[in-house]
């Protein structure tokens, strides 16, 4: 996906939805982790920063957690 051409109002609920889907199955730290940093942005995008940060926050204690720095 370009940048540019990039829609974060239609792309939330995919991410949102990847994200319940991820967790539900019991994905590993760092298959969760990409999933919130991807909603994350998107959050981010159409600025609700509470939850951009929130959600960036989590990211980061899944990324520690499977080991990423």
């Amino acid at each position: 996906v370009l940048v540019n051409d990039w829609q974060p109002l239609l792309a939330r609920p995919h991410h949102a939805e990847a994200l319940a889907l991820a967790r539900a199955h019991g994905a590993a730290p760092l298959e969760l982790a990409n999933a919130v940093r991807a909603l994350a942005i998107a959050e981010h995008a159409l600025g609700d920063a509470p939850a951009a940060r929130r959600l960036w926050e989590e990211a980061a204690r899944l990324y520690q957690q499977a080991g990423v720095r």
